[in-house]
């Protein structure tokens, strides 16, 4: 997990500009140097660069800067591959640990010591990954991820409402854990292949449990500590920017009534921002992304669905935690 949360940090900044210029680029005049500017910087910038810089970027964790080559190479030749994110995460550990082993196995005289970092260790790395990606990884991750992508493009009415709440739900039940995290990696990769909507059903679904428990807090105050109210207020302000870790110390005091409830109000509001058409094209949920123009369409729609999440959990949390103070 720590290998991939240091990927997944490095990636947010290029998908992030990389979104803002694709958004901006259809809102300027079409055929113009601005537009193809904004367009080349968007698509053929940061969100080309996400599957390379998260690869790298795992190895790096790993290796040091010696797997940084191999690790991006690897990214490289899962976008173009076809095997997306998938893949790229699947090259980031393989040349990661490619490169760990090649540390610990090769001994060079000192004289020859500065060969390794930059002539040793990039070549035999970069041929092994590129021949593990080829062969290895590409063929059942791209098959895999656009059968996947099909099966997404493909759905219309029940089948949609039942992705919008499992990806809410991933998005809210863990509150920033490895479930999260393979829910936002999966919308992101969708994301960059120009499919905005699971994207939406994450961020809708991430921003439900601390709106939920400050309102279960606000309606019935006697069901929480005096600590645990005050933690509420920190846990609505790092809400408000999508910071959803705040949740975890109220969570971490009653799991069992908690977690339940904020995963059923996250399935809630995934479901009503897929079915309803929420698309969401940057990975920063709370007010930060509705304010910008171009991330959010249907922004009525994702209101409505974070408002009716919030509900949904603040009502079970409401009727299912017992009093706790008199």
């Amino acid at each position: 997990m720590k290998h991939l949360l240091n990927g997944i940090n490095r990636m947010i900044p290029f998908v992030m500009v990389g979104a803002i210029c694709s958004a901006l680029a259809g809102r300027v005049a079409p055929d113009t140097a601005l537009a193809s500017f904004l367009q080349v910087l968007g698509n053929e910038g940061g969100l080309a660069l996400m599957l390379p810089v998260l690869a790298g970027f795992i190895a790096h964790s790993i290796a040091g800067w010696d797997g940084l080559l191999a690790g991006m190479l690897g990214g490289l030749m899962a976008s173009r591959g076809g095997s997306g994110m998938l893949g790229a995460l699947a090259a980031g550990f393989l040349a990661g640990y490619m490169v760990l082993g090649l540390q610990k196995v090769i001994r060079l005289p000192a004289v020859l010591q500065d060969l390794l970092p930059i002539l040793i260790y990039p070549a035999l790395s970069g041929v092994g990954i590129a021949v593990l990606m080829l062969y290895v990884v590409n063929p059942p991750a791209s098959w895999l991820m656009t059968s996947m992508q099909g099966w997404l493009a493909g759905m219309q009415g029940q089948s949609a409402l039942l992705m919008g709440a499992v990806l809410g739900a991933m998005a809210a039940v863990d509150m920033g854990g490895p479930i999260n995290k393979a829910a936002s990696l999966f919308a992101l990769d969708l994301l960059a292949s120009g499919n905005a909507y699971p994207l939406g059903a994450v961020i809708g679904g991430v921003i439900v449990p601390a709106f939920g428990v400050c309102l279960s807090m606000r309606l019935a105050p006697r069901r929480y500590t005096e600590e645990e109210l005050r933690l509420g207020k920190t846990t609505f302000l790092m809400g408000l920017i999508n910071v959803i870790e705040g949740t975890i110390p109220i969570a971490a005091a009653d799991p069992r009534r908690v977690i339940p409830a904020i995963t059923l109000g996250g399935a809630v509001s995934g479901a009503i921002c897929m079915m309803t058409g929420v698309a969401v094209r940057m990975p920063v949920g709370g007010i930060i992304t509705p304010i910008i123009p171009g991330m959010v369409t249907n922004l009525p729609a994702y209101a409505i669905a974070v408002a009716v999440g919030t509900l949904v959990t603040a009502s079970v949390l409401v009727v299912w935690k017992p009093v706790r103070r008199g």
